[in-house]
């Protein structure tokens, strides 16, 4: 064997070895294109009355970060048990909640907000005296669930919000 023919040989193996990643990676965009991608994160908000601050409410925010179109069909708070904490007052003054479901194309936003107090209540009237965690949990129409990152509260601290 000469060596243009290991050089042929090593270059060919190359292209080949190459083209085959560039495959896989094409392939594996594709799949990320056309699967469904919402971010879910809670932050606080509260409203300002002039110059003084009214009470505090946790705010639930469904980004679509995909091409695709998603439909939210729900927005709530779990418990890291896997409960979802019921009968919550929401809404924040001034600001209206987004009417679910909705359809969200690429970097739209759903949102929910429940307040400190209530969130507080719920937590209290279920039992649960100590530390939690909560997640902000969204749902699409085909059953995907999606959760942001928890939250340590304290039930009577919110509570007293």
């Amino acid at each position: 064997m000469t060596t243009f023919e290991i050089v042929r040989d090593a270059v060919l193996l190359a292209i080949s070895v190459f083209g085959a990643g560039l495959s896989v990676f094409n392939y594996w965009e594709a799949k990320q294109k056309d699967r469904r991608q919402i971010k879910v994160v809670m932050s606080t908000i509260a409203p300002v009355y002039g110059s003084s601050i009214g009470p505090a409410h946790a705010k639930i925010e469904a980004t679509n970060i995909g091409y695709r179109d998603v439909t939210v069909s729900s927005l709530y708070i779990e418990l890291s048990n896997g409960t979802t904490l019921a009968n919550l007052d929401f809404g924040f003054p001034g600001l209206a909640d987004t009417h679910l479901p909705m359809r969200l194309t690429d970097g739209e936003t759903a949102h929910r907000s429940y307040s400190y107090a209530g969130i507080g209540e719920a937590l209290l009237s279920s039992g649960r005296t100590s530390k939690q965690k909560i997640f902000p949990v969204c749902v699409d129409s085909s059953g995907g669930i999606y959760k942001g990152e928890a939250w340590d509260v304290d039930p009577n601290e919110l509570a007293r919000m």
